[in-house]
């Protein structure tokens, strides 16, 4: 907690200008529910999470508490801050620049908690020549 979260809301508070002004307290809480959320699966198994896959928890509910109200570019920034103060050993394949992967283009796994890409969950959309108002198209954000 104390390794990423105070930097996190430095960085979120003087570089960035999130689309809906919420508190910290609701932030940190709504982290707390996506922890609470992803770990059911593993203790309703009796599994013990490595210190690895609870640090991958932490940084998927970090990333989507604070960080979804943010535009695409503050995003990226975002994810490059965390991937510095992780170092690299336990993220996903990340790339820089506007069109660079980021955190917010992972989620977790079920079971393993390994970075799976959204695009690998998501399926793919393909058109049925349905009526265009009963149509629903499979996003990241959806």
């Amino acid at each position: 907690f104390e390794r990423y979260v105070p930097d996190s809301f430095s960085f979120i508070q003087k570089e960035c200008k999130p689309i809906v002004q919420t508190c910290q307290v609701n932030q940190i809480t709504t982290c707390y529910l996506f922890i609470s959320a992803l770990l059911e699966g593993s203790v309703a198994r009796n599994e013990p999470l490595s210190s690895a896959q609870m640090e991958r928890v932490f940084l998927f509910s970090l990333v989507w508490s604070l960080g979804s109200l943010l535009i695409p570019k503050e995003r990226q920034q975002f994810s490059e801050l965390l991937a510095k103060s992780v170092g690299g050993n336990n993220l996903p394949p990340l790339s820089s620049g506007d069109n660079g992967l980021t955190l917010f283009d992972y989620s977790l796994h079920e079971t393993t908690y390994e970075w799976v890409a959204w695009t690998q969950r998501v399926p793919r959309f393909t058109y049925s020549h349905q009526e265009y108002t009963k149509l629903v198209v499979p996003t990241v954000d959806t």
